[in-house]
């Protein structure tokens, strides 16, 4: 899917506009429909009626609209994150329509955000060495140097990424993989983990925990506790349930 391009044309559209785009509906079309099939089977057990269906095929198509939509604007964005007066934090996020609002104040804090691409959307904060590229050769020694040093990481712990470490943790019942690598070293270098969520308009952290003495097992599980409560809130908001196992 050409993330680019819908990202262009939203910039000339409203979000309702955006939704309602016969090419925009056509490519969301799949992840659509493979979300639908495991919210069904996760959720309700298959007991999802008509009139539900679409009430979620609706919303999740808006929730990835808000979400091109945000990407888009991200750099007049004005929100700000309330952080714990600790020093070394991590940022615990997850794939939610409002996530690309939080860049600027990312910038802003001089934060590190971990991420999978080097995306065109994402070049301002790569420019201003705010990002740090997972797949790249340098990322652990750049994200050791970085956590050493006591600098605020970010990132989204929801999807992993091939290549790269991860432990297994229970997420609706079902085994998931959690991307590792970062929890070890919050470990190592004593940081707080900080769970992020939307809340009214606002973008909160709304779960911590000092992960000293915690192991990489504790903290994925805990992560996906976590996880599993915000999408019980409002589950058409996640936008990775096509990466969610329902074998």
């Amino acid at each position: 899917m050409e993330f680019e391009h819908f990202i262009k044309i939203s910039r000339g559209m409203s979000t309702l506009q955006l939704q309602n785009h016969t090419q925009f509906r056509e490519s969301f079309q799949p992840y659509l429909v493979n979300a639908r099939f495991r919210v069904a089977k996760t959720l309700n057990g298959y007991n999802y009626s008509e009139p539900q269906s679409v009430s979620f095929l609706n919303a999740h198509k808006a929730a990835w609209a808000t979400f091109v939509k945000n990407l888009s604007q991200w750099e007049e964005a004005c929100v700000s994150l309330q952080l714990p007066k600790q020093e070394r934090l991590f940022i615990a996020g997850w794939q939610f329509p409002e996530i690309p609002m939080l860049f600027p104040f990312a910038k802003k804090m001089n934060a590190l955000l971990l991420v999978s691409q080097d995306a065109p959307w994402l070049k301002s904060l790569k420019e201003a060495d705010c990002t740090l590229n997972i797949r790249s050769r340098e990322a652990t020694f750049k994200l050791k140097k970085s956590m050493k040093s006591g600098r605020i990481i970010a990132g989204l712990l929801d999807h992993h990424q091939l290549g790269t470490r991860y432990q297994e943790a229970q997420l609706f019942g079902r085994t998931v993989k959690t991307p590792s690598g970062v929890l070890a070293l919050c470990i190592r270098y004593e940081y707080q983990l900080a769970f992020i969520a939307p809340r009214s308009g606002y973008i909160e952290i709304v779960e911590k925990v000092e992960t000293a003495g915690m192991t990489v097992a504790e903290l994925a599980q805990l992560y996906n506790d976590w996880l599993e409560a915000e999408i019980h809130r409002k589950p058409e908001q996640w936008l990775m349930w096509q990466a969610y196992p329902v074998k």
